[in-house]
């Protein structure tokens, strides 16, 4: 990928050791998520420079972000270096961090498994290293967002109807999400509205 001097300046400015911390925290997450696997033979691989490239690329996505809504906002030259802490100091909404942050997990799919020749693998662990990718970004992305769905169990207890329903909705619109993520082009600014609504219903069902 090919950028111009100007965000090349920026990234190594004001992004640069966000970007390595942040590469450390999705490194720690996947690892973590990769727990569990109960698998003796399933061995586990994570491109740590795939997360580092995924991370550049977001941080160029929220500076292109910046640039080009709070420039036009507040009527700054093109050429106003000396606006460049004010602009890039903003922060931008966690439905976007989320949103853009998903696109490029996904985009370079940065977890693999080795599997033995003469290991065949049950059905549980087919699943999670065939959806791990998508499973370890939505994760990440319930992380960004502080979600914090009640357990199965609390719901059951509720006597209140509608939170059922709300509930038993939203582990189908999660469903639907961990499908989109897999089988369809992902489109960022759709999720960030999907992501303001889990947010929404994350409120809701916790009142």
């Amino acid at each position: 990928m090919q950028f111009s001097n100007r965000t090349n300046y920026i990234f190594e400015k004001y992004y640069l050791a966000k970007a390595k911390e942040k590469s450390k925290q999705i490194i720690f997450h996947y690892n973590q998520c990769f727990e569990n696997l109960k698998s003796e033979r399933i061995e586990f691989y994570l491109s740590e420079e795939k997360i580092r490239e995924a991370v550049h690329a977001y941080f160029i996505d929220v500076i292109k972000y910046k640039e080009s809504h709070f420039y036009c906002e507040h009527k700054f030259p093109e050429s106003a270096e000396m606006h460049l802490d004010e602009i890039h100091s903003k922060k931008i909404n966690n439905e976007k961090v989320a949103s853009l942050s998903a696109k490029w997990l996904l985009r370079y799919c940065p977890a693999s498994f080795i599997v033995p020749e003469d290991y065949v693998p049950n059905e549980l662990e087919r699943k999670f290293c065939l959806g791990f990718n998508e499973m370890s970004t939505l994760s990440y992305v319930y992380n960004l967002l502080n979600l914090q769905f009640p357990e199965q169990e609390e719901i059951e207890a509720t006597k209140c109807e509608a939170t059922k329903l709300v509930f038993e909705n939203t582990q189908k619109l999660l469903d639907d999400i961990l499908y989109h993520f897999k089988f369809r082009t992902y489109d960022h600014r759709h999720f960030i509205l999907v992501f303001s609504s889990l947010v929404r219903i994350n409120e809701a069902l916790h009142r």
